[in-house]
């Protein structure tokens, strides 16, 4: 007599999970802003590196 309320629950369980994983995707109170003073910090921090610098400082992948 308790399965089937456990397989109910266990339904009930995986319904509800991917509502709210529809519903936090898609919320419009995320923030999808860029952070930029982040961005620039770590542009600044990878620098250090040649490789980076190399492929930051060529004109082929300036953004036109």
């Amino acid at each position: 007599m308790k399965q089937p309320w456990k397989s109910i629950g266990v339904i009930i369980t995986y319904v509800v999970a991917i509502i709210i994983g529809f519903l936090s995707f898609s919320s419009p109170f995320m923030d999808t802003t860029l952070n930029t003073k982040k961005i620039d910090k770590n542009i600044g921090k990878l620098t250090q590196f040649s490789w980076f610098k190399n492929l930051y400082e060529d004109e082929k992948y300036l953004c036109e």
